[in-house]
């Protein structure tokens, strides 16, 4: 009798279907037995419930045109960045401060898992008897394969796309510039948010300490005239306090970093040391 070769096809059909069937059955006995008897297994299982791990995906698109070509190659983008990321637009910031959580549970979820996982959970040999495993080497082997599998994945995506454009009059020539920020450089902002805000602080409060008292004994210590060029408000000109260090290089408010000078030097000065 002639096997056509429909026959053939759906002869080889059922026996990949009956291979994949064993195959299923064996698997999930070996599944079974995993659950029942796998030490490292439960650990992990159970310490996947302890953890709630979240996967961020967050992207952030940025678009912002200027009026000249000259501005758009001098463009500051770190500036605009760390202000959209500052002033939380879009709840960013909220999102890296969540990411940022995130990650140190995770630390703490893997810090438990390699414990558990290198642990020595001291197997018997008779404990396989009666199981589709062979030998209990191939039982632990497949345990830790298996084990591997259910470790909790991290993902932790925050990006901001820049895209900065120019369009000449009447739309005849196009430019434009794409910048890329990702999680590692928020960190990078915080820094220097952090350095603003405290070189606010310290100018503000320097400012505070400049009181009519002390700009008095400032001028009287100088002979009301300036220091370097000798004019005094008899002459006309205008005096005023210096800071010697300015504030803006961490200078301080205090008699010793004081100076008389008249408005024509302290403007020649500026915040020169």
């Amino acid at each position: 009798m002639k096997i056509g070769a429909v026959e053939i096809i759906v002869m080889v059909l059922s026996i990949i279907v009956i291979i994949s069937i064993v195959l299923l059955v064996r698997i999930n006995k070996k599944m079974k037995f995993l659950r029942e008897n796998g030490k490292l297994y439960n650990s992990i299982f159970y310490l996947n419930e302890k953890y709630d791990i979240k996967k961020y995906n967050f992207i952030h698109k940025i678009n912002y045109s200027v009026d000249s070509k000259r501005k758009l190659d001098n463009f500051d983008s770190l500036s605009l960045v760390i202000y959209y990321y500052n002033n939380d637009l879009e709840g960013v910031k909220t999102e890296y401060d969540e990411i940022v959580m995130n990650e140190k549970v995770y630390e703490s979820y893997m810090k438990e898992y390699d414990i558990l996982f290198n642990q020595d959970y001291n197997y018997d040999n008779k404990m396989i008897d009666g199981s589709t495993f062979k030998t209990l080497e191939s039982f632990i082997k497949f345990e830790k394969k298996e084990t591997e599998r259910i470790k909790k994945d991290f993902v932790n995506k925050l990006v901001i796309d820049l895209h900065l454009t120019y369009d000449s009059p009447g739309g005849r020539n196009h430019w434009y510039k794409n910048e890329h920020y990702y999680k590692w450089d928020f960190d990078y902002f915080d820094r220097i948010i952090k350095q603003r805000q405290e070189y606010e602080s310290h100018k503000e409060y320097q400012r505070k300490l400049m009181t009519d008292s002390l700009r008095y004994d400032v001028l009287r210590r100088d002979n009301f005239k300036c220091v370097i060029c000798g004019a005094t408000a008899s002459e006309g000109a205008k005096l005023e306090v210096d800071h010697i260090v300015p504030i803006s290089k961490g200078g301080k408010t205090e008699l010793t970093n004081l100076q008389t000078l008249c408005k024509s030097c302290n403007r020649g000065k500026s915040n020169k040391l």
